[in-house]
């Protein structure tokens, strides 16, 4: 064969060896992608786990707002029924129910 055959022969060879190790990165690039993605996902689903249950607290936290209020309402004076919180009691409740908030919104 001419030495142009060979040239070229040798030139082919050196773009299949570089693409061979182009598609190896890229494989090794997705492995990792991959990887990462199912970490992710993990942590979405912690996640939603945690808001899950910082909406239950919300709502089970109003419900009991509710009921207080309902409660002080009906009450006449705070020394007929034991059931009343005081205002500081009810601050720290509403400050709960912020806070709960600003968890889901994360």
């Amino acid at each position: 064969m001419s030495a142009r055959v060979h040239q070229l022969l040798d030139e082919i060879r050196e773009k299949s060896v570089k693409l061979k190790g182009q598609v190896a990165a890229e494989r090794a690039k997705n492995e990792t992608l991959s990887a990462e993605i199912s970490e992710l996902k993990t942590a979405m689903e912690g996640k939603s786990q945690e808001v899950e249950s910082l909406e239950n607290k919300v709502t089970e936290l109003s419900a009991n707002i509710e009921s207080l209020k309902e409660q002080s309402v009906k009450s006449e004076s705070p020394a007929q029924t034991g059931a009343v919180l005081s205002n500081e009691e009810i601050d720290a409740l509403v400050k709960e129910i912020e806070y709960c908030i600003k968890q889901l919104k994360r």
